[in-house]
């Protein structure tokens, strides 16, 4: 296995994994529109805990440093665009979901 420059940055905590980079296909063409084209992307390597977090863990973690998701944000209706292209051009009206040319 080759290690990247980016293996230079050591763990956060103790027994930490390295994922290595890598390229990979991300998206469908048999789905969503807003899911094509499936293309192509690189990832850099990082460092992940083998088990996932549980609630009481994050619940601690939020306790002790006052951390705020992106979800509990309230949005500012500013930095919402009322529509969005899709890969093929097509406008979605985000405001009623209509999809016009």
């Amino acid at each position: 296995m080759r290690q990247n420059a980016d293996y230079a940055y050591r763990p956060v905590d103790e027994g930490m994994i390295w994922i290595p980079s890598g390229t990979f296909r991300v998206g469908s063409d048999k789905h969503y529109p807003e899911e094509a084209p499936v293309h192509r992307v690189t990832v850099s390597g990082f460092w992940i805990d083998p088990t996932p977090v549980t609630s009481r863990a994050f619940g601690e973690f939020v306790e002790a440093t006052g951390y705020v998701t992106f979800a509990e944000l309230t949005p500012d209706p500013k930095d919402c665009a009322p529509n969005i292209a899709d890969a093929t051009g097509r406008l979605h009206d985000m405001r009623n979901r209509s999809t016009r040319p």
